[in-house]
Formats: structure tokens, C-alpha cells, sequence
């Protein structure tokens, strides 16, 4: 039996769906299952002030991993742990990064702040 690490994923598991799932010519349901416990364990070590940016930040990165999955070579690396993992911390930062950009960009209001005319005024 695989020795699962602390995020409940082990690399002999990862490598087996890997494998069979590539044979098969599609994402196995367990792979899916895998790697969306990786980024849920991932997350968990992450703050958001906004419970929605959590979510599109998880999106992004089981996004991103649905997409490159069959991208893991195993005549390189026996390591599809770190390789999934990276893959998800870089979507994570990307989707944050993102996030931030468009809250700057598009500075977000209270509604009782914005007027009928569209534009900022005082509380009252």
C-alpha cells in the first residue's frame, strides 16, 4: 500500500492513474480525485479575505492541472507529486495575481457609496 504524504497524495498512486490514465487515452476519475485533494491541501495553507477568491483561485489551479496532466513524463522524473504541485501553485498565484489586478482596476464599492450617476460619494 502507498505511503500517502501529508497532503493524502502519494507519488506511487499519482504515478499508477498516470499511467492507466494515459493508456486509456483520458483523465481517470481517481486522477481527478487526486488532484483535486492536492490543490484542497494546498489551499488549506493560503488566507483569502474573500471566500470567492478561494474559489476561483481553486478553479484556476484544477484548471490549469486538467489541462497538463498527461504533460508528466516518467522517463524524466519518478516525481509526479511535485510536478502536479507546482503546476498548482503557479495557477494559484496566476488566478490571485489576476484577482488583484481587477480589484485595483476595477476598485469595488459598497452600493450604499455609489450614487444613480455611477459615481463615488460619502456615506451617509
Amino acid at each position: 500500500m502507498p505511503r500517502p504524504s501529508k497532503s493524502g497524495v502519494s507519488n506511487e498512486e499519482l504515478l499508477f492513474e498516470i499511467n492507466s490514465s494515459k493508456t486509456g487515452g483520458e483523465i481517470s476519475p481517481r486522477l481527478v480525485e487526486l488532484l483535486m485533494l492536492l490543490v484542497t491541501n494546498m489551499m488549506k495553507k493560503m488566507a483569502y479575505t474573500n471566500p470567492m477568491d478561494r474559489d476561483d483561485c481553486y478553479q484556476g489551479a484544477m484548471l490549469k492541472l486538467l489541462r497538463k496532466w498527461h504533460l508528466f513524463n516518467e522517463t524524466k522524473s519518478n516525481n509526479p507529486f511535485a510536478f502536479y504541485s507546482q503546476i498548482a501553485k503557479m495557477a494559484i498565484a496566476e488566478e490571485f495575481n489576476n484577482l488583484q489586478e481587477q480589484k485595483v482596476r476595477y476598485k469595488i464599492l459598497p452600493i450604499s457609496r455609489v450614487a444613480e450617476d455611477g459615481k463615488e460619494h460619502e456615506s451617509i
